[in-house]
């Protein structure tokens, strides 16, 4: 479950950081 946790943080991660970029 940790793995999963772990994807889905980078997942946001990187969403939230390519919604700031725009």
């Amino acid at each position: 479950m940790s793995c999963q946790a772990r994807a889905v943080s980078i997942g946001l991660e990187e969403y939230i950081n390519g919604e700031v970029v725009k």
